[in-house]
């Protein structure tokens, strides 16, 4: 009988014993997945860019600051106004990751909560024509801090054209103008009746060839081409408008301004190109006035000025090449090629700010026309002992040797008097700052 409640106690201990042990031991763990489960993030539970389902709080938290460390060293954000650009410092962003990871969202995208007030610093400095009245200022903030927000790494690129309140009426300045007389010029009427106007698109190239195709005017003659693609070159100096192809003649045509010529010729594939790197369209704009063409470009305003300016212009004179003809009478003279005169000249550009300080200078361009040297034709001089030969009859074969004789005369004096005129020439030459311009030393014109 004792034996028997000693073993039922034995066991009423055993089994308490384990139920005991069981509840403290189990019971801690089924509390701790029951309260991890309930601080931890839903599937699909995103922060910025991060990925925190199933984490916790604070791991979240740490994941978080590890992406912000890796986005404030990997991401730029540019602002563009017109031809200046600056970068922001994403380092001038607040982030609250704290309050963000405490407020998030199970199973949804949260953005962090960011601040600055450095946006509208940076506008100002910018350009002081930046202001709320014209640009929405509010909207580019609320761009920057969007981009903050989601922790993506990349570069971002703002326009603040982009936001502006009234773009029709910054689209519609008058940039430069150009007025062709047409009285004074040879410009094809037919041309100018079907002549419309040109779109310079925004960040791409003008082609005037393939402009004046796509209008269908590419059976314009080539002159009334070269004073097309003159004027716009002329009309565009005044920009930062990047010159990619241009030519010239052998001659600065009559229609021409020294340094401000552009010949195109489909034929030789001579074509006028042009870039627009700036992010609003331009229009060449034509109207005919009585008898004047004025051409003229219509967009955006610069930020900056630009000025356009001669400099170093010289001009050469020409030789004279004197050719002996011994069917002329020694008193007669005529030119077969009349001279002209060279011209050079350097083109340059300075920039100024919307202050009026100068930022630079560049040279743009240097045009030569060579001079073109007069040819004259002289009769020979002849030499009396020569002379007395002719009342001889016995000696016509003499008379033939007196004859080659002069004839050899004639072309040795040419080639004398082209040496003579070459080692002229290059005695000015040599006097002169630009003797690089005429060749060779010592070279014969002919």
């Amino acid at each position: 009988m004792g034996n028997k409640q000693t073993v039922r106690l034995f066991l009423v201990m055993i089994f308490s014993t384990a139920y005991i042990f069981s509840f403290s031991h189990f019971g801690v763990s089924a509390y701790d997945a029951i309260m991890n489960k309930s601080n931890s993030f839903d599937n699909g539970t995103f922060i910025g860019t991060v990925d925190v389902s199933g984490k916790t709080k604070s791991e979240a938290m740490r994941m978080v600051d590890e992406q912000l460390t890796k986005w404030l060293n990997g991401t730029t954000i540019f602002l563009h106004f017109k031809e200046k650009m600056i970068e922001f410092n994403v380092h001038d962003i607040s982030f609250d990751i704290e309050k963000t990871v405490n407020n998030a969202q199970q199973g949804k995208k949260n953005k962090l909560m960011v601040t600055t007030d450095e946006v509208g610093v940076l506008l100002e400095e910018l350009s002081p024509t930046i202001t709320a009245d014209e640009y929405n200022i509010e909207k580019i903030n609320s761009e920057i801090l969007n981009i903050a927000s989601s922790l993506q790494i990349e570069q971002f690129n703002f326009k603040i054209e982009d936001f502006l309140l009234d773009t029709a009426s910054q689209n519609k300045q008058v940039i430069n103008q150009v007025t062709l007389d047409l009285n004074t010029i040879d410009f094809d009427e037919k041309f100018m009746e079907q002549l419309k106007d040109f779109d310079i698109e925004p960040s791409s190239q003008f082609s005037l060839l393939s402009q004046m195709d796509e209008l269908g005017l590419g059976d314009a003659s080539i002159e009334t081409m070269n004073i097309l693609a003159s004027s716009i070159y002329e009309l565009i100096l005044p920009t930062n408008f990047l010159v990619i192809e241009r030519h010239i003649s052998e001659n600065l045509p009559a229609y021409a301004k020294l340094g401000y010529e552009a010949k195109v010729n489909p034929e030789m594939d001579m074509d006028f190109i042009f870039m627009n790197e700036n992010a609003g369209p331009y229009k060449v704009y034509f109207e005919k006035t009585n008898s004047n063409l004025v051409i003229s470009l219509i967009g955006p305003s610069f930020l900056n000025q630009y000025k356009i300016f001669e400099k170093d212009e010289k001009t050469f004179k020409p030789k004279t090449i004197v050719q002996f003809n011994p069917q002329l009478s020694p008193i007669e003279k005529s030119v077969k090629t009349k001279g002209k005169e060279g011209r050079f000249v350097r083109i340059y550009r300075e920039t100024y700010d919307e202050k009026g300080e100068r930022l630079k200078e560049e040279k743009v361009s240097e045009d030569f026309y060579p001079p073109v040297h007069q040819v004259e034709v002289r009769g020979l001089i002849k030499d009396e002992n020569t002379s007395s030969t002719d009342n001889s009859d016995t000696n016509g074969e003499l008379e033939n040797q007196t004859s080659q004789a002069t004839n050899d005369d004639a072309d040795l004096n040419q080639t004398n008097n082209e040496e003579e005129s070459a080692h002229q020439g290059t005695q000015e030459i040599n006097s002169n700052d630009d003797n690089d311009l005429w060749g060779k030393p010592n070279e014969t014109f002919k």
